[in-house]
């Protein structure tokens, strides 16, 4: 899933993407991932913690430089995998509230995509 802005109407540039990904671990666990429109440098492996209400319950993330230099972000706990992971398996819709925006991404097709990825295999 993939979110755009257009702070300028009449601009034909997006300004902000967000998207919501699927990936594994680089121990091979199958874990959800949020990016942000935010490039890193890569020299830490974690670049700050923060809480972030998603769907009105507060969780706490862990920010993350990726190998493509764009920051990442993912729950900092087990309980929090498993709450983001329900959310997009539930809801239609999963809201992040950051401090200065709102983001909300289609939930739909969610399940369905977790399921046939592969990860957390024997």
């Amino acid at each position: 899933s993939l979110v755009g802005f257009k702070l300028k109407k009449e601009s034909e540039d997006w300004d902000q993407i967000f998207s919501a990904r699927i990936e594994n671990t680089k121990s091979g666990k199958q874990k959800l991932y949020i990016g942000l429109a935010l490039e890193c440098a890569g020299d830490k492996e974690i670049l700050e913690t923060s809480v972030i209400k998603t769907n009105d319950q507060n969780v706490k993330y862990n920010r993350y430089c990726g190998k493509d230099k764009q920051v990442y972000m993912t729950p900092t706990s087990a309980a929090g995998d498993n709450f983001l992971v329900n959310e997009f398996k539930k809801k239609g819709m999963v809201k992040f509230e950051f401090s200065d925006i709102t983001i909300i991404f289609d939930a739909e097709g969610f399940s369905k995509s977790w399921n046939n990825y592969g990860g957390d295999a024997l």
